[in-house]
């Protein structure tokens, strides 16, 4: 029995020194036939599936930065908007989807759809677009003149923070924060009152999961959509912790997830499971029992204007951008200051 494996696009991270790695790939060439290999350097930055690893020194410590810049600079000069004015909120209030509800030609219909698919490909390092790209995904079957503006501004935004990059300071250790955060009936302007889930999952600073969505069901308080969306942020969390243990990394139990609102915690305590939440959740399901296993994983309140998930599930200002941003450099650099 003869089998062949081919394998492409392979990415190996290690963390050894430049011999190590070296010798590592001499032993993998040998066995396996390689295109080639390289290690990310100060004048040598690598391109992985169209994201650019670069490698810098700032404040006398080692950092990573991961960016897809080059090819979004190019998408804005193929659809002329690489001089749009200077925006500094993709999407600061809601309002503007609903402004024209002057449905798109069809012509015009193809056009959303290809600029939506585009920056759902940029979500992958633009967290800073994920809840808006999400909502704009929203109306895909039945775009309007309204959506197609919200989308402009999201692409002049895009224009506007043409340098953002993922960043990580290079450490012998790892640090896990776990934001949650959800909106009770967020969209209430469209056809749905369901509320939405934001989880932001930071690794030694650097967000390394983070998604925005409409939750399945229709939460009747916000207490429910919180707790909801901390069932979920804890799904999502234990995922990546499973990885990170299977990598050979440790983690501490319980991990902590940052929320704003005192229910999730109350839930955990069982102090409000008998008043306005009797009867909405089973308390025989295995993601209640789990979310309230305190030996796994602990509800820890965070003031608002600090928890990084509030940019998953509604629609901020400038100020309220620029804090969230600030808040992420200040862990990142607090951490790298750490070691």
């Amino acid at each position: 029995l003869a089998l062949a494996v081919h394998v492409d696009d392979i990415l190996t991270s290690a963390r050894g020194s430049r011999r190590a790695t070296k010798l590592f790939w001499a032993k993998v060439q040998s066995k396996f036939e390689l295109k080639g290999w390289d290690i990310v350097d100060y004048d040598n930055p690598l391109v992985y599936t169209a994201l650019t690893i670069s490698k810098l020194k700032r404040d006398g410590r080692v950092w990573y930065t991961l960016d897809q810049s080059s090819d979004i600079i190019d998408f804005l000069d193929e659809h002329g908007m690489s001089s749009a004015r200077h925006i500094d909120a993709p999407m600061p209030q809601k309002g503007e989807i609903y402004s024209d509800t002057t449905p798109l030609s069809n012509q015009d219909h193809s056009t959303y759809r290809s600029l939506i698919g585009s920056l759902v490909w940029f979500t992958q390092t633009r967290w800073d677009i994920a809840h808006d790209v999400n909502r704009l995904s929203q109306w895909l079957s039945a775009p309007t003149k309204g959506a197609m503006k919200a989308l402009r501004r999201v692409m002049s935004y895009l224009a506007s923070t043409i340098d953002f990059k993922l960043e990580v300071p290079r450490v012998c250790s790892n640090t896990w924060h776990i934001y949650s955060d959800s909106d009770h009936a967020g969209d209430r302007g469209s056809d749905s009152a369901r509320s939405r889930t934001g989880v932001m999952i930071l690794l030694n600073g650097m967000p390394v999961h983070w998604r925005s969505n409409k939750q399945p069901i229709t939460s009747i308080s916000s207490a429910q959509a919180e707790i909801y969306a901390m069932s979920e942020t804890a799904r999502d969390a234990r995922l990546r912790l499973w990885v990170h243990e299977e990598l050979g990394g440790t983690v501490a139990y319980p991990f902590h997830i940052l929320v704003d609102n005192a229910a999730g915690i109350s839930f955990q305590g069982s102090t409000c499971q008998a008043s306005k939440l009797r009867g909405i959740f089973d308390v025989r399901d295995k993601w209640v029992k789990d979310l309230k296993d305190v030996e796994v994983l602990q509800a820890v309140k965070v003031d608002t204007a600090l928890n990084l998930a509030d940019i998953f599930t509604k629609c901020t200002s400038t100020a309220v951008r620029k804090n969230l941003m600030e808040e992420l450099v200040r862990i990142a650099r607090q951490i790298s200051v750490a070691i």
